[in-house]
C-alpha cells in the first residue's frame, strides 16, 4: 500500500455566498459602479474597490464590499459580499 500525503487547505472565515437575490444585487450595483466610474481616472485596483464600495453606500440599498485577493503581491482576483452579510461572499478568481 503507497501512503499518500495531502496538503492541509485552511478553511476561509466566511460561507460562500449562494442566495440568488443576493448575487443579484451584488452584480446589478458593480455593474452600476463601473458604468459610473470615470473614464480614465481609476488607476489602481485599490481605486477600483473604493469607489464601488462608495458608489454602493450612496445608493441608499444595501451596500456592497469588495475584497482584493492577492497572491505574490498581485490581485489575481476579487470576491464581493453585502455589508451587511461578511461573512458571505462569493468565490474569488485566481489565475
Amino acid at each position: 500500500m503507497v501512503a499518500t500525503t495531502r496538503k492541509s487547505r485552511t478553511r476561509n472565515a466566511y460561507a460562500h455566498l449562494t442566495d440568488p437575490a443576493r448575487l443579484k444585487h451584488v452584480y446589478n450595483t458593480l455593474a452600476k459602479a463601473l458604468s459610473a466610474a470615470p473614464v480614465g481616472e481609476l488607476s489602481s485596483w485599490e481605486e477600483v474597490k473604493t469607489h464601488v464600495e462608495q458608489f454602493s453606500q450612496a445608493t441608499g440599498k444595501a451596500p456592497i464590499g469588495m475584497e482584493l485577493c492577492e497572491r505574490d503581491g498581485e490581485v489575481c482576483g476579487f470576491r464581493f459580499y453585502l455589508q451587511q452579510y461578511p461573512d458571505e461572499r462569493t468565490s474569488g478568481s485566481y489565475q
